[in-house]
């Protein structure tokens, strides 16, 4: 057995392979958009975002979706790191509003974001988008439901 396992690494060893029939092969499928490690500095101004596409809406409480426990991992693992990434904006906009007593303005909150490129907010689906609502300093998430409807028709994902 011992001289069988020698053989072999001495054959893997000196480079000799074995070609294999040509089989024929899947077509490949168009790659997936990736969101896990893709990171947005796009942050729109609420109010002119919902004026501009009046399917804008704000979503509210758990962003975790899925229908088996790897793609609800992934879901709640990037609605936190989404939640997370918007702290230190959040906390800034906190200290504007003691130093100032008002919150900031959405071009006064971009004018900090190129101050400080080291902040940035994990990408979201293309249906989600990061707002800034200035009347309570708070980065929000809107979502376009024409095209998330657009979207799940196209994948062939039942809306719920």
């Amino acid at each position: 057995m011992r001289t069988a396992r020698v053989a072999i690494g001495a054959l893997l060893v000196a480079g000799c392979t074995y070609d294999l029939p040509d089989a024929p092969r899947a077509e490949k499928k168009p790659p997936r958009q990736e969101i896990l490690n893709r990171t947005t500095r796009e942050v729109l101004d609420l109010k002119q975002a919902q004026a501009d596409n009046p399917n804008y809406v704000v979503v509210e409480g758990d962003l975790v979706q899925g229908n088996n426990p790897i793609s609800q991992a992934t879901s709640a693992r990037i609605g936190l790191a989404s939640e997370i990434g918007t702290w230190p904006i959040e906390q800034w906009a906190q200290h504007f509003e003691i130093e100032k007593d008002r919150f900031p303005t959405h071009a006064e909150l971009l004018k900090w974001m190129d101050e400080n490129p080291g902040v940035t907010l994990q990408a979201r689906r293309d249906y989600h988008k990061y707002a800034y609502d200035a009347d309570n300093g708070q980065i929000v998430i809107i979502e376009d439901t024409k095209l998330k409807e657009q979207i799940y028709k196209e994948r062939g994902i039942p809306l719920n």
